[in-house]
Protein backbone atom coordinates (compact mmCIF):
# COMPACT_ATOMS: atom_id res chain seq x y z
CA UNK A 1 0.00 0.00 0.00
CA UNK A 2 3.15 2.14 0.84
CA UNK A 3 4.68 1.43 -2.37
CA UNK A 4 1.09 2.50 -4.43
CA UNK A 5 0.67 5.68 -2.34
CA UNK A 6 4.37 6.80 -3.45
CA UNK A 7 3.78 5.75 -7.08
CA UNK A 8 0.47 7.88 -7.54
CA UNK A 9 2.03 10.47 -5.27
CA UNK A 10 5.41 10.64 -7.74
CA UNK A 11 2.95 10.83 -10.69
CA UNK A 12 0.94 13.79 -9.67
CA UNK A 13 4.44 15.67 -9.73
CA UNK A 14 5.17 14.23 -13.14
CA UNK A 15 8.10 12.19 -12.11
CA UNK A 16 6.50 8.79 -12.34
CA UNK A 17 8.39 5.48 -10.75
CA UNK A 18 8.02 2.18 -10.52
CA UNK A 19 8.82 0.60 -6.99
CA UNK A 20 7.67 -3.08 -7.92
CA UNK A 21 5.88 -5.08 -5.29
CA UNK A 22 7.55 -7.67 -2.92
CA UNK A 23 6.36 -11.28 -3.40
CA UNK A 24 3.99 -12.77 -1.54
CA UNK A 25 5.91 -15.81 0.76
CA UNK A 26 5.19 -19.35 -0.33
CA UNK A 27 2.60 -21.08 2.38
CA UNK A 28 3.70 -24.35 3.46
CA UNK A 29 1.34 -27.24 2.90
CA UNK A 30 -0.92 -28.06 6.03
CA UNK A 31 -3.57 -30.37 6.52
CA UNK A 32 -3.11 -33.12 3.86
CA UNK A 33 -4.71 -36.27 4.47
CA UNK A 34 -2.90 -39.90 5.06
CA UNK A 35 -2.79 -42.74 2.86
CA UNK A 36 -5.19 -44.12 5.56
CA UNK A 37 -7.99 -41.32 4.69
CA UNK A 38 -7.27 -41.71 1.09
CA UNK A 39 -7.97 -45.26 1.44
CA UNK A 40 -11.05 -44.42 3.58
CA UNK A 41 -12.13 -41.87 0.89
CA UNK A 42 -11.60 -44.30 -2.07
CA UNK A 43 -13.87 -46.91 -0.03
CA UNK A 44 -17.30 -44.90 0.13
CA UNK A 45 -18.29 -45.01 -3.57
CA UNK A 46 -19.41 -47.51 -5.47
CA UNK A 47 -20.31 -45.40 -8.51
CA UNK A 48 -17.74 -46.95 -11.26
CA UNK A 49 -17.58 -43.19 -12.80
CA UNK A 50 -16.85 -41.74 -8.98
CA UNK A 51 -14.06 -44.36 -8.34
CA UNK A 52 -12.39 -43.88 -11.37
CA UNK A 53 -12.64 -39.24 -10.13
CA UNK A 54 -11.22 -40.73 -6.99
CA UNK A 55 -8.57 -43.10 -8.13
CA UNK A 56 -7.37 -40.32 -10.62
CA UNK A 57 -6.72 -37.48 -8.25
CA UNK A 58 -5.33 -39.67 -5.26
CA UNK A 59 -2.78 -41.66 -7.73
CA UNK A 60 -1.47 -38.93 -10.40
CA UNK A 61 -2.11 -35.56 -8.38
CA UNK A 62 -4.41 -33.73 -11.92
CA UNK A 63 -5.60 -30.61 -10.94
CA UNK A 64 -9.41 -29.71 -10.69
CA UNK A 65 -9.70 -28.38 -13.85
CA UNK A 66 -7.07 -31.24 -15.84
CA UNK A 67 -9.10 -33.80 -14.36
CA UNK A 68 -12.87 -31.85 -15.48
CA UNK A 69 -11.24 -31.43 -19.12
CA UNK A 70 -9.26 -35.12 -19.35
CA UNK A 71 -10.36 -36.64 -22.77
CA UNK A 72 -10.60 -40.48 -23.50
CA UNK A 73 -7.78 -40.45 -25.75
CA UNK A 74 -5.57 -38.92 -23.23
CA UNK A 75 -5.64 -41.52 -21.19
CA UNK A 76 -3.27 -44.58 -22.50
CA UNK A 77 -4.17 -47.44 -20.67
CA UNK A 78 -2.01 -49.88 -22.19
CA UNK A 79 1.03 -47.84 -21.26
CA UNK A 80 -0.37 -47.46 -17.88
CA UNK A 81 0.08 -43.45 -18.62
CA UNK A 82 -1.85 -40.18 -19.05
CA UNK A 83 -0.41 -38.41 -22.20
CA UNK A 84 -1.73 -35.05 -20.48
CA UNK A 85 -2.18 -32.26 -23.56
CA UNK A 86 -1.19 -29.16 -21.58
CA UNK A 87 -2.14 -25.22 -21.86
CA UNK A 88 -0.31 -21.46 -22.67
CA UNK A 89 -0.06 -21.90 -18.73
CA UNK A 90 0.40 -25.65 -17.81
CA UNK A 91 2.82 -27.63 -19.89
CA UNK A 92 1.91 -30.90 -21.62
CA UNK A 93 3.72 -34.06 -19.38
CA UNK A 94 3.35 -37.40 -19.27
CA UNK A 95 1.50 -39.48 -16.21
CA UNK A 96 2.27 -42.82 -15.03
CA UNK A 97 -0.78 -44.75 -14.08
CA UNK A 98 -0.68 -47.24 -11.02
CA UNK A 99 -1.18 -50.80 -12.02
CA UNK A 100 -3.66 -50.87 -9.02
CA UNK A 101 -6.17 -47.73 -10.99
CA UNK A 102 -6.27 -49.84 -14.46
CA UNK A 103 -9.14 -51.28 -13.90
CA UNK A 104 -11.22 -48.87 -12.22
CA UNK A 105 -10.64 -46.43 -15.18
CA UNK A 106 -11.09 -49.52 -17.40
CA UNK A 107 -14.71 -50.07 -15.86
CA UNK A 108 -15.67 -46.83 -16.09
CA UNK A 109 -14.92 -46.37 -19.95
CA UNK A 110 -16.55 -49.45 -20.80
CA UNK A 111 -19.62 -47.70 -19.52
CA UNK A 112 -18.96 -44.52 -20.64
CA UNK A 113 -18.62 -45.77 -24.40
CA UNK A 114 -17.74 -42.70 -25.76
CA UNK A 115 -15.49 -41.10 -28.96
CA UNK A 116 -11.47 -40.65 -27.89
CA UNK A 117 -12.13 -36.79 -28.27
CA UNK A 118 -15.01 -36.98 -25.68
CA UNK A 119 -14.41 -35.90 -22.05
CA UNK A 120 -13.58 -39.13 -19.62
CA UNK A 121 -16.44 -37.80 -16.72
CA UNK A 122 -19.52 -35.99 -16.83
CA UNK A 123 -22.50 -35.48 -15.19
CA UNK A 124 -24.74 -38.49 -14.10
CA UNK A 125 -28.19 -36.09 -14.03
CA UNK A 126 -27.38 -34.58 -17.08
CA UNK A 127 -24.54 -35.77 -19.02
CA UNK A 128 -23.06 -32.33 -19.27
CA UNK A 129 -18.96 -31.62 -18.95
CA UNK A 130 -18.24 -32.19 -15.44
CA UNK A 131 -17.36 -28.76 -13.83
CA UNK A 132 -14.76 -27.70 -11.32
CA UNK A 133 -17.32 -26.53 -8.82
CA UNK A 134 -18.85 -29.81 -9.27
CA UNK A 135 -16.27 -31.89 -8.57
CA UNK A 136 -15.86 -29.87 -5.25
CA UNK A 137 -19.11 -30.11 -4.22
CA UNK A 138 -18.82 -34.26 -5.03
CA UNK A 139 -15.17 -34.67 -3.04
CA UNK A 140 -17.35 -32.52 0.28
CA UNK A 141 -19.95 -35.29 -0.06
CA UNK A 142 -17.76 -37.72 0.14
CA UNK A 143 -15.31 -37.08 2.95
CA UNK A 144 -18.64 -36.47 5.28
CA UNK A 145 -19.21 -40.15 4.09
CA UNK A 146 -16.09 -40.96 4.84
CA UNK A 147 -16.71 -39.09 8.28
CA UNK A 148 -13.09 -37.16 7.44
CA UNK A 149 -13.24 -34.30 9.23
CA UNK A 150 -10.85 -31.85 7.71
CA UNK A 151 -12.20 -29.85 4.61
CA UNK A 152 -11.92 -31.80 1.32
CA UNK A 153 -10.88 -30.60 -2.23
CA UNK A 154 -9.96 -31.45 -5.25
CA UNK A 155 -6.43 -29.80 -4.60
CA UNK A 156 -6.18 -31.06 -1.51
CA UNK A 157 -5.35 -34.51 -2.95
CA UNK A 158 -3.10 -33.25 -5.30
CA UNK A 159 -1.13 -31.60 -2.07
CA UNK A 160 -1.67 -34.76 -0.14
CA UNK A 161 -0.10 -37.32 -2.84
CA UNK A 162 3.44 -35.17 -3.10
CA UNK A 163 3.41 -34.98 0.86
CA UNK A 164 3.00 -38.67 1.12
CA UNK A 165 5.23 -39.01 -2.18
CA UNK A 166 8.09 -36.81 -0.10
CA UNK A 167 7.67 -39.14 3.18
CA UNK A 168 7.24 -42.31 1.17
CA UNK A 169 11.58 -41.20 0.37
CA UNK A 170 10.63 -40.52 -3.47
CA UNK A 171 13.18 -37.81 -5.03
CA UNK A 172 11.97 -33.91 -5.53
CA UNK A 173 12.84 -34.32 -9.21
CA UNK A 174 10.63 -36.79 -9.87
CA UNK A 175 7.79 -35.04 -7.92
CA UNK A 176 8.40 -32.46 -9.77
CA UNK A 177 7.27 -34.00 -13.04
CA UNK A 178 4.37 -35.80 -11.56
CA UNK A 179 2.90 -32.18 -10.33
CA UNK A 180 4.03 -30.41 -13.44
CA UNK A 181 5.53 -27.73 -11.34
CA UNK A 182 7.87 -25.23 -13.29
CA UNK A 183 10.08 -24.61 -10.27
CA UNK A 184 11.84 -27.21 -7.93
CA UNK A 185 10.78 -24.90 -5.49
CA UNK A 186 7.47 -25.29 -5.88
CA UNK A 187 8.17 -29.12 -4.90
CA UNK A 188 10.83 -28.05 -1.88
CA UNK A 189 7.39 -26.76 0.21
CA UNK A 190 6.22 -30.14 0.43
CA UNK A 191 9.77 -31.06 2.05
CA UNK A 192 9.85 -28.12 5.15
CA UNK A 193 6.03 -29.14 5.39
CA UNK A 194 7.59 -32.59 7.01
CA UNK A 195 10.36 -32.19 9.18
CA UNK A 196 10.33 -36.29 9.85
CA UNK A 197 11.23 -36.36 6.31
CA UNK A 198 14.19 -34.11 5.98
CA UNK A 199 15.52 -35.55 9.81
CA UNK A 200 15.14 -38.56 8.15
CA UNK A 201 17.85 -37.54 4.99
CA UNK A 202 19.86 -35.32 7.20
CA UNK A 203 20.38 -38.87 9.44
CA UNK A 204 20.97 -40.95 6.11
CA UNK A 205 23.13 -38.34 5.10
CA UNK A 206 24.94 -36.42 7.27
CA UNK A 207 28.51 -36.79 6.76
CA UNK A 208 30.58 -38.92 9.61
CA UNK A 209 32.93 -36.80 11.33
CA UNK A 210 35.15 -37.78 13.91
CA UNK A 211 34.45 -35.77 16.94
CA UNK A 212 36.83 -36.49 19.76
CA UNK A 213 36.28 -36.64 23.26
CA UNK A 214 36.23 -33.91 25.73
CA UNK A 215 38.20 -35.10 28.42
Amino acid sequence: NTSIAIEHYMRFLKRPVSLGRPRAPKYLVKGTLTEAEVTRLIAVFTHPRDRAIMVLLAFTGLRNQELCGLTIQELELENKTINLRGSKIIKDRILPLAPIAIPVLEKHLAERDGNPNDLVFLTKRNELPLEPQDLRKILKAWAKDAGIKKRVYPHLLRHSLATNLVLSGTGLLAIKEQMGHVNLSTTMRYLHASPERLRQEMLLHTPKYDVPKIE
